[in-house]
């Protein structure tokens, strides 16, 4: 080598740049859950050099992605030497790959789980919170006050249902309001309709501190439903303002213990009989899937397994019915029941009632029952029982009991209907006709209080406590029947006094308490009076009156035919007396009794009345 050539060998070597110092490291600080970008220094990220979490510098970086763990070289800048720079990724960190593979280096197989194959030494595990369906997550990277669901798929009865891809209402509206507390929310999903939902229970308060998995667990709210799948449950405290990672806990039924979702084969024992094993009188335990039994328990109430659609049923119902023709037709009461039937239907609110079998029957009060039937119908009432029959209805009645078909009872509470056809038990005008029963027959009717009509065709009962016997007449004309009312009264003076129904004057029902005829009807009748004291024993009397009386159109038309025939049956005094006038104020059939001062007297008529109207 010429002098000249070394000479310009040692110049180069003076001029050449010195080679930049590298170092590896890790992306990211440990403080705060893993934080990789530094704040307010926009293009610089934590690193910790040679892996330390004590030797962290701040270092420029344009080359790599902030991924926290992720292996990198850093090196001083030359112009600024107080300041790191990222040179790129530290791809020769693992220098071993040991296996023709290109994408699964030797060191790869200590993070995974295969015990069988010498693996496992440092597994990376997954977590709930990794699996995608149905997971509870925050809505965006900052968070939102509420928190969105994953779609997901599942089987549900004989139905694929597609749910969640939405999200929940404001959950911080159940933030508590002390200091330094926190509260538990339920992030559900009502497995009939694949739709989330938030249950918050008695939001009772905690200490903010706890935070634990195990911890928060008893203040998590129950499941409002059986039907209904737990999802996550979430943290609030005093300040929550947005919903994050840190505020969820994951409750998805990876376990299941019921039947949130069908399992296969697996599932609880039950014993049952064969029909050979009945014979023999022996009983096996057999396993059954829960989800294959023949009933299951939605929304707290009993219902058919293969057909229990529908709007929701009342708690503690019991719901057997396997046919609907509308959404509606459930056991929607508390604790009502519906046992097997076709489109039958157990309004809301309705509780404690209960219908069994029968074909689009209805109730709508509360310990009401039905009885086999078709469109049977309690409506605003309770107490009341439908046996049986065809299209016959209750209204606004309590404790009545209806059978037959074609039958009413409208707000004629504690009433009776029982068998024949096109009958009515109802208010006639302001006249109330609770108490009253309609026996068998045909086109019967029962409008006044404590009235009743059997057998027969077309009676009609208007006055209180009238019982008739119809014969074979117009529906609800009472035109051919016989009738008996029983009029009573009390006297203490020797004033002539007109006997009632009820045995007093006045009231809002009082003109039924008279013997008022229908137009163009012809009465004979047949009266026994008696009369008792009742302040001092010794004094009675009766009497027999008998006659006929009719009235053609309006009261004033009312009059007697020919003389009415009196019999003094026996009298102990002789100032006691009786009469009957013909009232052409009311247009009615008037008795009257006349006592003694200073003697109180109780008076009772048996009154027959054989009727002709038209």
């Amino acid at each position: 080598m010429t002098k000249r050539l070394r000479r310009s060998l040692r110049w180069f070597s003076d001029k050449k740049q010195p080679k930049p110092q590298t170092f590896s490291g890790l992306l990211g600080s440990p403080v705060g859950g893993g934080t990789v970008q530094v704040p307010g220094r926009s293009g610089f990220v934590y690193v910790r050099l040679r892996d330390n979490p004590n030797e962290i510098v701040q270092a420029y970086n344009d080359k790599v992605a902030p991924v926290y763990d992720l292996p990198v070289l850093v090196s001083r800048d030359t112009s600024r030497p107080h300041r790191y720079f990222v040179v790129g990724r530290d791809v020769e960190r693992y220098m071993e790959w040991g296996t023709s593979s290109p994408y699964l280096p030797k060191h790869g197989n200590s993070h995974s789980f295969t015990p069988d194959g010498s693996g496992g030494g440092d597994v990376v595990w997954v977590y709930s919170k990794q699996m995608m369906p149905l997971l509870v997550l925050p809505s965006g990277t900052a968070g939102a006050p509420n928190v969105l669901v994953a779609p997901g798929i599942y089987y549900k009865g004989t139905s694929w249902v597609y749910a969640g891809n939405t999200g929940t209402a404001d959950l911080t509206a159940y933030k508590p309001s002390g200091s330094n507390s926190a509260r538990m929310v339920l992030v559900y999903l009502d497995s009939d309709s694949g739709a989330p939902g938030v249950a918050t229970g008695t939001l009772t308060e905690f200490p903010a501190n706890v935070t634990g998995t195990a911890d928060v667990l008893p203040y998590i709210p129950t499941l409002p439903s059986t039907s209904y799948i737990p999802l996550a449950a979430v943290r609030l405290v005093t300040g929550t303002s947005v919903i994050k990672w840190d505020n969820i806990y994951d409750l998805r039924p990876w376990v299941v213990a019921d039947a949130f979702y069908p399992t296969g084969s697996s599932g609880g024992s039950v014993e049952f009989a064969t029909l050979a094993e009945a014979q023999a009188g022996t009983l096996k335990t057999k396993a059954v899937n829960p989800y294959g039994l023949p009933l299951r328990v939605v929304n707290n109430a009993l219902v058919r397994r293969d057909n229990y659609g529908g709007n929701q049923r009342g708690p503690g119902a019991v719901d057997l019915q396997r046919a609907r023709s509308s959404d509606d037709q459930v056991a929607a009461g508390y604790y009502s029941a519906l046992v097997a039937g076709k489109y039958n239907k157990i309004a809301p609110y309705s509780d404690y009632s209960a219908m069994l079998g029968g074909y689009y029957n209805y109730i709508n009060g509360n310990y009401s029952a039905v009885i086999g039937g078709y469109r049977i119908n309690l409506y605003n009432g309770g107490y009341s029982v439908g046996l049986a029959g065809y299209n016959s209805t209750v209204y606004g009645s309590d404790y009545v009991i209806i059978s037959g078909y074609d039958n009413t009872v409208s707000g004629s509470s504690h009433s009776v209907i029982l068998g024949g056809g096109h009958h009515v038990i109802a208010q006639e005008g302001n006249y109330q006709s609770n108490n009253a029963t309609v026996i068998g027959g045909s086109g019967n009717a029962a409008y006044g209080r404590y009235s009743a009509v059997i057998g027969g065709k077309g009676g009609k009962a208007r006055i209180v406590g009238e019982t008739v016997i119809a014969a074979y007449g117009n529906s609800r004309s009472g035109e051919m029947q016989t009738s008996v009312v029983l009029l009573k009264r009390i006297t203490m003076d020797a004033t002539e006094t007109e006997m009632f129904a009820s045995g007093e004057y006045g009231g809002a029902y009082w003109l039924r308490d008279r013997l008022v005829l229908p137009d163009d009807t012809t009465w004979t009748f047949k009266a026994h009076v008696t009369a008792r004291r009742s302040d001092m024993d010794g004094e009675s009397a009766g009497w027999e009156l008998s006659g006929v009386i009719d009235r053609n159109s309006g009261a004033a038309t009312t009059a007697l035919v020919g003389m009415p025939v009196k019999t003094i049956l026996y009298k102990d005094s002789t100032a006691w007396d009786v009469n009957v006038y013909a009232d052409t104020t009311y247009g009615a059939l008037k008795f009257t009794v006349t006592g003694e001062t200073g003697k109180t007297i109780r008076w009772d008529a048996t009154i027959y009345l054989t009727q002709i109207s038209g």
